[in-house]
């Protein structure tokens, strides 16, 4: 298998089933790049430095304040009007079950586009870190990330959602360690069905997608389905990635409560 970085990967899979849940690749074996080594001694630790915490994010703005223009299919089949935490449960090929939780939070207005955070904790916080979410009138865009720095286009949904609706994005992520991963994923809304999940049944949209991602001149195609509850966000996730080499992993991820 291909030995992607952990953020390399969990930003390729967010790509896409771009609701940017998991780095269900990292959690199906992508091995994160040994730390540099350095002749130097280490550092005395400044005590004060040690006290200190993490600085809090700033409170939740009132969702009444988007106007009903914004609250378009995006908005409610990504769930960001919900406010409840939520878990996830991620289980891949050979590997043992990973749970994290996710937390989306309105932050407030700019520019007439309404600006959210994602949150995460457990395995979700270490193999996806954090994001920031614009929403546009023409759907919902990454702007920023703990995984590195992006280029290219950002859409994560658009905002029509209209049965048949296809769409394309073409993306490069530079991550912490200066290395380049690219994607490039086709996106289509196939129909709605029922779909059962550890945290309950739920009538949910399909949305499959169809990519491939290249690191390091190392290409690995990907297939996934997705199901999108509306108001709830993503539910259930399936993937399938498939190597130069031929090898091949399956990851599933669903709502655990």
């Amino acid at each position: 298998m291909i030995s992607l970085n952990r953020s390399a990967c969990a930003w390729a899979l967010r790509w896409l089933f771009f609701a940017g849940l998991l780095g269900s690749l990292a959690f199906a074996g992508c091995k994160p790049s040994a730390p540099p080594t350095s002749s130097e001694p280490p550092k005395a630790t400044d005590k004060n430095e040690e006290s200190k915490e993490e600085p809090k994010p700033p409170p939740a703005a009132d969702l009444a304040l988007i106007p009903p223009s914004l609250k378009t299919d995006a908005f409610e089949f990504y769930g960001l009007g919900n406010t409840e935490a939520l878990r996830y449960e991620v289980i891949a090929d050979g590997a043992a079950p990973k749970v994290g939780d996710q937390t989306v939070r309105f932050t407030g207005m700019k520019d007439g586009n309404a600006q959210f955070s994602i949150e995460r904790t457990g395995d979700l916080a270490s193999a996806m870190g954090s994001q920031e979410l614009e929403l546009r009138p023409k759907g919902i865009y990454t702007t920023q990330t703990s995984l590195g720095s992006i280029e290219g286009d950002s859409l994560e949904l658009p905002s029509s959602l209209k049965i048949g609706t296809t769409w394309k994005a073409d993306q490069s992520l530079k991550t912490a360690d200066e290395r380049q991963v690219k994607s490039s994923a086709t996106y289509k809304v196939v129909r709605m069905e029922k779909v059962k999940t550890k945290g309950g049944d739920f009538d949910a949209l399909l949305v499959t997608g169809k990519g491939s991602i290249t690191l390091d001149g190392q290409k690995a195609s990907l297939d996934m389905k997705q199901w999108l509850a509306k108001g709830k966000g993503a539910v259930k996730t399936e993937i399938a990635t498939k190597f130069e080499s031929g090898t091949g992993t399956k990851v599933s991820i669903e709502l655990n409560k």
